[in-house]
């Protein structure tokens, strides 16, 4: 998204109360995340908090968590949260199926074009919040295809004649990245972290995204955590060719020589790493 300046508006934080049938343990097996658990919450195996989508009333601590993570949320995914298209596009791909889910955002992109092109993005992004009974919001994760890459793969693609409208409608419904994620110090290691990212990395799949990245400094233990959830870990400084989606070869590298960690579909896409 577009780091543009403006005068967000503030809200305090308001703890919603959760229901008591939502405060029992999860006595289902089945770890499949659907539409309705997006809203009314996804249970944190051997924990009363759930994961969520984040609301209006949720942004100044959502800005704080974000802002632990060394980033910022955007102004217009902010203004998206609080009008409530953040993630409507995801939503309606998990209920009524990839048809209509693609549909849908073609749909945007023809309304919203020029000017107003982040719109259909802003369908397309996931935020999610771990809301604990007692201590309110206690994790956060923010992802969505990321605008600067995509348009840097059409304007490489220009150049050989491809169409940038089929390039940016593959980029946005094939790739996307993990922004941030953070979690109270005081949560970490209960399993907060890891069903944040496996929530993400569920519903981005249930689209039939192909592939979900991000970057991570090089702490020990974090590449074992993201390994330990089913992604790649790079080494430092390394980077990934997405040509699967763009059909461009190019590369994706990490910043700061930072790593990263990555995920695609299995077994019908594969991705070729550039060092």
């Amino acid at each position: 998204m577009a780091n543009r300046k403006g005068n967000a508006r503030r809200r305090e934080p308001v703890r919603h109360p959760i229901p008591p049938r939502r405060l029992r343990a999860d006595h289902s097996t089945d770890r499949t995340v659907t539409a309705d658990a997006l809203i009314d919450g996804w249970t944190i195996p051997g924990s009363r908090a759930r994961v969520r989508l984040a609301r209006a009333a949720d942004l100044p601590v959502l800005r704080t968590y974000v802002e632990m993570a060394g980033t910022r949320v955007e102004d217009e995914v902010a203004d998206a949260i609080e009008v409530g298209i953040a993630g409507t596009g995801l939503l309606i791909g998990m209920r009524d199926g990839h048809e209509t889910f693609i549909s849908h955002i073609a749909e945007q992109f023809f309304i919203h074009q020029g000017a107003d092109r982040p719109v259909p993005f802003l369908h397309l992004t996931l935020v999610l919040v771990a809301e604990d009974p007692d201590q309110g919001i206690v994790g956060v994760l923010l992802a969505y295809p990321p605008v600067g890459v995509i348009g840097q793969f059409i304007t490489q693609a220009g150049r050989i004649g491809a169409k940038p409208q089929s390039l940016l409608l593959n980029g946005a419904l094939g790739l996307v990245r993990v922004k941030a994620l953070a979690v109270a110090e005081l949560m970490r290691r209960q399993g907060v972290a890891a069903t944040l990212m496996e929530c993400c990395r569920q519903v981005y799949a249930s689209c039939e995204y192909l592939m979900l990245y991000g970057q991570m400094p090089a702490r020990p233990g974090l590449a074992d955590f993201y390994r330990s959830l089913g992604f790649t870990v790079l080494r430092e400084g390394e980077g990934f060719d997405p040509w699967a989606i763009f059909g461009v070869r190019s590369e994706i590298r990490p910043e700061n020589d930072e790593r990263m960690f990555l995920w695609d579909r299995p077994m019908t896409h594969r991705i070729k790493r550039r060092h």
